[in-house]
């Protein structure tokens, strides 16, 4: 452990012996040499911050500190600018209001909005990303738009951090999730493709209620929202899917259910 107790003032400095995370987030080191790890982590509302470095063959993970989450948020997504400074963190549901929130979400009806927080500042809502179930989130390169994944009303925002241009979206064919980034510049994201009245099921975790669909893996254009479908599934042993990461020709596939990750190589 090396509390950073300068970075995280808030922080309980003792890091728990086990947490229970959700969104990821990682920022590089300027050096290129590992970087630090973001993670929501439900045991405490927080989101908990690593060191990733090495030692050998072995990468090795440092706790250094959390930034706790205010009282009336369920993160589900995380983001980071690239100094470090400035937190993007989707509230999915109020953890007070959560039956009936789940309810709105369900409907298409908005359960909460984007967060940011920086040191000395705090928490304060994003104006404008009031969302159904805002899920997955990305920061553009540049700093200037974040994009999110809206659970609930099955869409993907862009939303425009400057205020010169107006939300945009496009509508999706499935439950959007988690946002990775590419490196020929595009999104990419996948989701569950089920019925609003499995999703209860699924959220248990009851896979004979809510059996795997098959999923999508779509890129999407940053300026314009074009999708393009680059992996199309239907088979019934895997899906629900939740993420969808590049790396090289292959994509890395993460699912709601089990305790496997899939991986896919594009053809030649």
């Amino acid at each position: 452990m090396e509390y950073d107790s300068s970075a995280y003032p808030d922080c309980d400095p003792v890091p728990q012996a086990a947490i229970s995370p959700h969104g990821l987030a990682f920022r590089p080191h300027e050096d290129g040499l590992g970087g630090e790890l973001l993670v929501i982590n439900h045991e405490r509302e927080a989101v908990e911050v690593f060191d990733v470095g090495s030692e050998g063959s072995s990468v090795t993970l440092t706790w250094i500190g959390c930034v706790p989450l205010a009282a009336d948020m369920y993160g589900n997504g995380v983001a980071v600018s690239d100094d470090g400074e400035t937190l993007f963190v989707t509230k999915f549901f109020n953890p007070a209001t959560r039956d009936a929130d789940l309810g709105a979400l369900l409907s298409g009806d908005p359960s909460g909005e984007v967060r940011t927080w920086t040191k000395g500042e705090g928490w304060r809502a994003v104006p404008g990303t009031e969302l159904a179930g805002a899920n997955g989130i990305a920061l553009s390169p540049d700093a200037s738009a974040i994009f999110v994944a809206e659970w609930g009303g099955q869409k993907l925002w862009r939303f425009d951090l400057t205020g010169d241009t107006e939300p945009q979206s496009v509508a999706l064919d499935f439950w959007p999730d988690n946002l990775r980034w590419g490196d020929d510049g595009l999104l990419y994201v996948t989701g569950q493709e089920v019925t609003p009245a499995q999703v209860p099921s699924c959220l248990a975790g009851d896979i004979t209620a809510c059996p795997y669909t098959g999923f999508d893996i779509l890129a999407i254009d940053p300026e314009t929202l074009d999708t393009s479908v680059v992996f199309a599934y239907d088979g019934q042993d895997f899906g629900h899917t939740t993420v969808a990461l590049p790396v090289g020709d292959d994509y890395w596939i993460g699912t709601i259910f089990g305790d496997k990750v899939g991986k896919l190589t594009a053809a030649p």
